[in-house]
């Protein structure tokens, strides 16, 4: 396996071919695979150029964890990787660590509720999701919303206090 990498642990030739093959078996659309190939590279990186079947899960847990805590990436960029190294991992290493790995739990801690979710509403002023939305909206109508805006904060504001 080791001559499958180059001195930089990127996947390289065959290995590489498969893991392609192993992202196409998981559905993986065609236009997604050149990502999780770079993603997979990132972690491999990182992995303190182990030999990635010797990985077990408390140094699987350590890499996730430290490019969990990264502000380079964004949310589906590391639901992205994990699901990357996923596929690496159990289809192609065939790891038995990796088959102890919680990669659900993996998946779902890269989400983070945005501040227009309707669960953080409670936290805001109506008259400040209001004012967000105009300034961050896009769509056909939002360039109007931003040249009103304080016409449509106005109406808000008496909405509000009825």
């Amino acid at each position: 396996m080791s001559e499958s990498f180059g001195r930089s642990r990127k996947l390289l030739g065959s290995t590489r071919d498969a893991y392609l093959r192993c992202l196409s078996n998981e559905s993986i659309p065609s236009k997604n695979r050149a990502y999780y190939v770079i993603r997979l590279n990132q972690f491999l990186h990182e992995s303190s150029c182990q030999d990635p079947a010797t990985l077990d899960q408390q140094e699987i847990a350590r890499v996730l964890t430290l490019f969990g805590s990264r502000d380079d990436l964004k949310d589906w960029q590391f639901a992205q990787l994990v699901d990357a190294v996923r596929i690496y991992m159990l289809c192609l290493v065939k790891s038995p660590s990796a088959q102890h790995v919680d990669w659900e739990y993996w998946k779902s801690s890269a989400r983070t509720v945005s501040s227009t979710h309707s669960s953080t509403a409670r936290q805001s002023r109506p008259e400040e999701l209001i004012r967000q939305r105009v300034q961050n909206g896009t769509g056909s109508i939002a360039k109007i919303r931003q040249r009103h805006e304080e016409l449509i904060m106005s109406l808000a504001l008496r909405v509000v206090a009825l």
